[in-house]
């Protein structure tokens, strides 16, 4: 299931740079930036009515890419304290992904022109709440650990764990503001192609935890 979740991500993104290049060659003057916001406003928002005027997607191939990025981030959050969720408790943590992502404060800034197309650069705050709450989150795994009979922290243990999260997001903390910049390549039939795998990289930093 876990490796299902983050494949997804994968083609979705692989998806919306296809949609980016596109098939038809732009005009001259597209609204690279405008793009590229659509994108982050769709993932970490939930605002989808840019992301499919840009890229003719439906509604519901965007709802896709909203959901793949909040589940894959839900998945890496139970990797990282071993937590073994069942439908219901992974729902939860998925609601909390959702929660903490439409916190994200980032600006896209306009495009820049250069010899190979633009530059867009993006700037951000790093999200960490959770990080903040992590040592909470380790005396709830220590806690259960603690009689040397547990392979996996029990079903008791991670309903505690996501009820912490739930208080901690009502009041958002941030850390650091980090800096971005996407390259935006243009050929001589004005084709456009950028690299996506920035995208992943905004999307582990913009909510640490």
């Amino acid at each position: 299931m876990k490796r299902i979740k983050k494949l997804l991500s994968i083609i979705l993104i692989a998806a919306m740079a296809m949609s980016f290049a596109g098939c038809q060659p732009p005009v001259q003057d597209y609204n690279v930036s405008g793009y590229i916001r659509s994108v982050l406003d769709l993932c970490y928002l939930g605002e989808t009515e840019d992301y499919i005027a840009f890229t003719g997607s439906s509604l519901e191939e965007a709802e896709d890419v909203r959901h793949a990025t909040v589940a894959n981030l839900a998945v890496r959050f139970c990797q990282k304290y071993k937590m073994n969720a069942d439908d219901e408790q992974m729902a939860k943590i998925e609601e909390l992904m959702a929660k903490a992502l439409a916190c994200s404060q980032y600006t896209v800034f306009k495009k820049v022109e250069t010899d190979y197309g633009y530059d867009v650069k993006v700037e951000y705050k790093v999200q960490i709440t959770l990080q903040e709450i992590e040592y909470k989150i380790k005396n709830i795994v220590d806690t259960a650990y603690n009689d040397g009979t547990r392979t996996n922290l029990g079903a008791e243990h991670i309903d505690e764990i996501i009820e912490v999260c739930q208080h901690a997001l009502e009041y958002p903390i941030y850390g650091e503001t980090k800096e971005i910049t996407f390259d935006i390549l243009v050929d001589e039939d004005y084709y456009l192609s950028l690299n996506v795998d920035l995208y992943d990289i905004i999307d582990e930093e913009i909510l640490v935890f």
